[in-house]
């Protein structure tokens, strides 16, 4: 009995270490486990020597998360030696592999295509708590030395916006920024910045 309420508490204890990250921080060399087609492999963060990481949060029943798969793929082929794109999703594998079985011969090809071209992370839980977000998809950007540069809507993972990025020129990223909601004059974030 002693030794599993020693278990449980290193347990809580590190998952009570886990902070959201914010802007400028950088992401601790995290333990991957990836999915990509039929294999699986494994490695740390730092292990991954791109210029550019781009986590793509991720569900099945997003259909627009679905949808934008086709462009991530023509981003990871167009900048394959700069950039990794890793779909991060809290669903299972199982439930993941249900979706596309399901969707095959009903969606273009290209998004079968990718499914099996992009690394998965399934049944998320860290990441999720380091990047904050409500709604998907959503995008975390990552630089070179695994710095967070912006958690932001899939609307600024453009060709355009990666290019400056990779050429060290600012870029402006359509930011996600959870806000308090004052229930007695709930659009009052109108007047915020």
């Amino acid at each position: 009995m002693g030794i599993l309420f020693g278990v449980i508490n290193n347990v809580a204890a590190q998952s009570s270490e886990i902070r959201p990250l914010i802007r400028g921080q950088k992401v601790p060399n995290l333990h991957l486990s990836l999915h990509n087609g039929d294999s699986t492999y494994t490695t740390n963060l730092y292990d991954l020597k791109k210029k550019l990481i781009l986590f793509d949060f991720w569900g099945i029943y997003c259909s627009s998360c679905i949808a934008q798969m086709p462009h991530l793929q023509k981003l990871q082929e167009e900048f394959k030696n700069d950039i990794q794109i890793i779909i991060v999703t809290q669903n299972t594998k199982n439930e993941v592999n249900k979706l596309f079985e399901r969707i095959n011969g009903h969606v273009p090809p290209e998004i079968i295509y990718a499914a099996k071209h992009l690394p998965f992370i399934f049944k998320d839980s860290l990441l999720s708590a380091l990047f904050p977000h409500d709604g998907l998809p959503t995008h975390v950007w990552l630089d070179s030395a695994k710095t967070l540069k912006g958690i932001a809507y899939d609307n600024s993972t453009t060709s355009e916006n990666i290019k400056a990025f990779l050429m060290g020129k600012k870029i402006r990223l359509a930011e996600i920024e959870l806000a308090e909601i004052n229930t007695s004059n709930p659009i009052s974030w109108i007047n915020g910045n």
